[in-house]
């Protein structure tokens, strides 16, 4: 008696049951294409990802300094403070509070350097932002924002912001009163910096690649990737659709080894035999190229 097909899709055996078997069994297609939130590369290896729920938006990542004292910016006298972003990779930001003294005029400016060994700014500025110093009050201290459009940074890699106004009188900036972490200071436009008094900034930004309905990388050490949904399986690039298999069994891999589980890993987009920081099950391998997923549906 032949196999009976349900929706040309599941496959009933002809002596009773199902069994997960493409040739005499279920055999179901569990694949759908889904917005890309990053560049994916599927085609090569299977990518496991997840569909966030929501999209990461702008939050202040980091308070530098404090309000104590104030320091002067003229001329060649410049101030930078070095710092990390952590998990996030994307700069909006960054707040300082500031005075206008005498016939101060011209742009105050904000710019992103990497840094050298000693955490000092190093090369050409990456980023720049602008503030017209008009539009800095003069009768007493007030917040004043420098925004970002494009400053992409790199997770966890440490730049420096670095304040400068060379107009004429000049510009108060708020710094600790003696405190020496992550400040430093220059008397020669930049050229050679010193340690000085970290100055109060606050720094705004998000991690890009997280947009809400759209799939993502899993990562087992960052908070915010640790979940599992599927495996993308071609190519795409940030918007553009990509093929998800959510359930079932994914092909594509080379050297897995048959019978052992696999898991996220704390490389983003890869899966081991071994846990990642969090630990993650995405599936068992039937062979060296075929893996069945499994979903712990608490991380997902």
């Amino acid at each position: 008696m032949p196999k009976n097909k349900v929706n040309n899709n599941i496959k009933l055996k002809s002596g009773g049951g199902i069994i997960n078997d493409a040739t005499d069994g279920l055999s179901v297609d569990a694949t759908y294409a889904i917005l890309a939130g990053e560049n994916i590369d599927g085609a090569t290896l299977p990518v496991p990802v997840f569909i966030p729920s929501t999209s990461q938006a702008e939050a202040l990542l980091l308070t530098q300094g404090s309000s104590e004292r104030q320091r002067n910016m003229y001329a060649a006298q410049w101030y930078a403070n070095f710092f990390t972003l952590g998990l996030s990779d994307k700069l909006t930001k960054v707040t300082l509070r500031m005075q206008r003294y005498g016939s101060a005029a011209g742009n105050v400016n904000l710019a992103v350097y990497e840094v050298d060994g000693s955490n000092k700014p190093t090369g050409s500025a990456l980023y720049t932002a602008s503030l017209d110093s008009a539009s800095i009050a003069p009768g007493g201290e007030a917040d004043y924002d420098f925004i970002f459009t494009s400053a992409n940074l790199t997770q966890s890699a440490t730049y420096a912001l670095v304040v400068s106004y060379p107009g004429g009188d000049y510009i108060g900036l708020k710094t600790n009163n003696t405190t020496r972490v992550n400040g430093w200071i220059s008397t020669d436009s930049g050229s050679t910096w010193n340690n000085s008094p970290d100055a109060y900034f606050r720094i705004y930004g998000y991690q890009t690649g997280i947009v809400a309905g759209s799939v993502s990388k899993s990562e087992g050490d960052d908070p915010l990737r640790a979940r599992f949904n599927g495996f993308a399986t071609s190519l795409a690039t940030a918007g553009n659709s990509i093929n998800v298999k959510l359930y079932g069994v994914v092909t594509g891999f080379t050297g897995l080894t048959p019978g052992a589980k696999y898991y996220v890993q704390d490389t983003r987009g890869t899966i081991g035999t071994s846990a990642g920081s969090t630990s993650i099950i995405v599936g068992v391998a039937i062979n060296s190229t075929s893996l069945y997923i499994l979903q712990d549906f608490s991380k997902s």
